[in-house]
């Protein structure tokens, strides 16, 4: 067991269905699996109204060092269930990620570039946290009843019902339900039971975890390594997590003895080449595994609906796996009404497309002004006219942007699969000097202004009008050779997206600051 955490123990209570056993008990909506995308599918479900059963066969949270990444709209997922301000309080928040090649640093982002969000880019915590905290919500919570050591042994769906059979260590009873929600993990018993299939790949590759206790003044920042002098040839993965704990992440290659490479005195002398021979620290948890990226193909049975690992399995890399299990359990529409059809859950079989490189709303490069496109401002708009507009006479003109504002209809909302900075009109002023006179402006008006933030080739402020749009304002510093520069990559660069769908380094001195001395301001 872990030197830095307890795990609870939770009691198994005898289900009244044992003791009438002629009885067949109905419920509403029965969810399999306490791990955290069963939990939240549960804990989403009662929050609606909506009577829950969640049956789990064990008594404790997750065993050892599994998933540790939360990402932005995973928090706000928690925070949704009522468990994102503990998860906050006790991970470690991140932005930044940095990539090296041997010693070399060769890519870096920043998840949060701007300050005004109300989570950070990601957050570190160990998964039986995670799964402690939904366990308080989900006992907490009115309408859902959880069971532990009440293990599923049998499935049959029916056109109106799924009836269950449920093994505990007093004896077996008998379920039925509207919707069986099927969160059991990668093995999924239940996936079996049913002969459904998933299909895809399995990588010939291993990874060696080690998660490490040890004071170290690194930066709460996620590292990665290719090639690295301490373990040449391969790749290492560094992250910090709650309690002083490291998890580092070597690949071994598939040749690698699993059961050999967990020993100690295997284990050990890695991290010491990687920290160095006086850093101390202690083994707190390691194993060797390997990684599959698997997808059934449909996630909805009848009345039966699979999500998390059970529906859908990646790669650890890109922290997507209880991210998009959380996500996964706001696509399943559920209707419990004992007599409803099944159409409801058709979008839950449908996998997520990935977003096209370039988007239509979103940043845009600014764009030339014209004597007929003066101001968008000049009067406030008649929609929003009992709301304080103190824009109309701090913004100078700007390219024509037309917005419509429907009264009888509800606000527009913002996307939520993206960041709050992603969605944002952008426009154009004369010169810098008129972009430092209105960013002073707004700020004496009381309006929060974020920047002036260089793009290179021009320098831009953001802020919210009154009516709640994320607003853009551009001036032009572009230098002499730069468009040209740019010119000469474009096809290479969108070459480089479509095979890797990662961002080009071609243009790379756009970010990095280069472009000061290769682009001198006269030539």
């Amino acid at each position: 067991m872990l030197k830095t955490y307890q795990y609870p123990k939770y009691p198994f209570v005898r289900p009244a269905e044992l003791d009438h056993p002629e009885q067949t008990r109905h419920v509403p909506v029965v969810v399999v699996g306490a791990g955290p995308v069963g939990m939240c599918a549960a804990l989403d479900l009662a929050q609606k109204g909506k009577p829950v059963l969640l049956l789990d066969d064990d008594d404790t949270v997750s065993i050892g060092s599994r998933g540790v990444c939360y990402a932005k709209r995973a928090l706000e997922i928690l925070d949704r269930l009522g468990v994102g301000e503990r998860v906050v309080q006790k991970g470690v928040s991140w932005n930044v990620g940095r990539t090296f090649y041997r010693n070399d640093e060769v890519f870096s982002f920043n998840l949060v570039p701007e300050p005004d969000h109300h989570r950070p880019g990601m957050v570190n915590l160990q998964q039986y946290y995670l799964e402690e905290y939904l366990v308080d919500a989900c006992r907490a919570t009115p309408g859902l009843e959880m069971r532990w050591k009440n293990k599923v042994i049998a499935v049959t769906p029916g056109e109106t019902v799924v009836a269950l059979r449920v093994e505990t260590p007093e004896g077996a009873y008998s379920l039925t339900c509207d919707w069986l929600i099927v969160a059991d993990g990668a093995r999924s018993p239940i996936r079996h039971m049913l002969g459904l299939d998933i299909e895809g790949k399995i990588f010939m590759d291993r990874f060696l975890i080690a998660d490490v206790v040890m004071k170290a003044d690194f930066p709460a920042e996620r590292w990665f390594w290719f090639d690295p002098p301490f373990h040449p040839g391969q790749s290492v993965l560094l992250h910090k997590q709650a309690d002083n704990v490291w998890r580092i992440d070597f690949q071994l290659g598939w040749d690698a003895d699993p059961e050999l490479e967990k020993r100690p005195e295997r284990v050990i002398p890695r991290i010491q080449a990687m920290l160095g021979d006086d850093r101390e620290f202690e083994l707190e948890w390691v194993s060797v595994y390997t990684f599959q990226c698997r997808r059934m193909n449909r996630f909805n049975h009848g009345r039966v609906l699979f999500v998390g690992d059970a529906a859908h399995q990646v790669s650890p890399f890109g922290a997507r796996g209880a991210n998009s299990g959380t996500r996964s359990i706001c696509c399943a529409r559920i209707n419990t009404s004992r007599h409803a059809g099944v159409r409801s859950t058709q979008t839950q079989s449908t996998p997520r497309l990935p977003v096209p490189p370039i988007a239509t709303v979103g940043r845009t490069e600014p764009k030339r002004r014209s004597e007929r496109s003066r101001s968008c401002h000049s009067t406030p708009n008649p929609t929003s006219t009992t709301r304080k507009n103190t824009l109309s006479t701090t913004i100078p003109p700007v390219t024509t942007s037309t917005r419509f504002e429907l009264p009888t209809r509800p606000p527009m909302g913002r996307d939520p699969n993206t960041p709050a900075w992603t969605q944002h009109i952008a426009f154009e002023v004369e010169s810098m000097d008129v972009l430092l006179e209105t960013k002073a402006r707004l700020e004496a008006e009381g309006i929060e202004v974020v920047g002036p933030t260089d793009h290179a080739l021009f320098q831009s402020i953001y802020f919210f009008d009154p009516n709640g749009h994320r607003i853009e304002l551009a001036a032009n510093t572009l230098r002499p050779g730069m468009l040209e520069a740019l010119d000469k990559v474009k096809w290479e660069m969108l070459e480089a997206w479509r095979q890797t769908k990662r961002a080009p380094q071609h243009a790379r001195w756009m970010h990095d600051g280069r472009y000061i001395t290769m682009f001198p301001e006269s030539q």
